[in-house]
């Protein structure tokens, strides 16, 4: 579950030129923030797959252990990222490092 974790975390927050805007949602406005479990709802209906809360809810509390609590949707260009599905896009091309090489190498092209 770590590795699982580490390969989210590395892939948003490490390599943001590879994902673009990408907004974690680690805002400092009170304002703007949602509820722990408004936005973990919002996450967990992006889909119907059996294992997307559980992942979430550990995603959320690795986030909140560490002192980075998600408190609003990530976004893209204004658009909500699936982090469920972005985790297991990752790992289908074979984790953080593949997936970034491949990114950079579409932009060449």
């Amino acid at each position: 579950m770590t590795s699982l974790l580490r390969d989210i975390n590395l892939c948003m927050f490490t390599h943001a030129s590879c994902w673009c805007m990408l907004n974690t949602g680690f805002v400092d406005s009170v304002s703007q923030k949602s509820s722990h479990n408004d936005v973990l709802n919002r996450l967990a209906d992006m889909g119907d797959e059996p294992d997307r809360r559980k992942m979430l809810e550990r995603l959320f509390a690795f986030m909140e252990e560490r002192g980075t609590p998600i408190v609003a949707v990530p976004t893209i260009s204004k658009i909500p990222v699936d982090l469920f599905r972005l985790y297991h896009i990752v790992k289908d091309f074979g984790g953080m490092v593949e997936a970034s090489w491949l990114f950079q190498c579409l932009l060449v092209k």
